[in-house]
């Protein structure tokens, strides 16, 4: 199996919001009830990304977006529901998708 490949032959490219993921995919991760990407929170000085948040970026979108989160001391938001009329967030593909949500100057 490929490494963008999930598990059921799923194609993790076909795979646009963390509720697609199989449930596999999504037990055993921080707040596995929060499914839904809301973009990037800049941690304040003293703070970091905790490890389950870390944990949590790497398997639902990737260990590179983990990784900058981590470099970028960011860590990822995630909610229950999309706000009332508004549509959920894709996850972020690469640095350049994630960097929309980020909060860096």
């Amino acid at each position: 199996m490929s490494s963008k490949q999930v598990a059921g032959r799923w194609e993790k490219s076909e795979i646009w919001y963390a509720s697609q993921l199989p449930p596999s995919m999504r037990n055993d991760v921080e707040e596995s009830d929060k499914l839904v990407f809301v973009g990037l929170k800049l941690n304040p000085e003293g703070q970091h990304q905790t490890t389950g948040n870390y944990l949590k970026t790497m398997r639902l979108i990737s260990k590179e977006i983990a990784d900058y989160c981590r470099r970028t001391n960011q860590s990822t938001r995630w909610t229950e529901h999309a706000p009332s009329g508004e549509t959920e967030n894709r996850l972020p593909r690469n640095i350049i998708e994630v960097q929309r949500y980020s909060h860096l100057d």
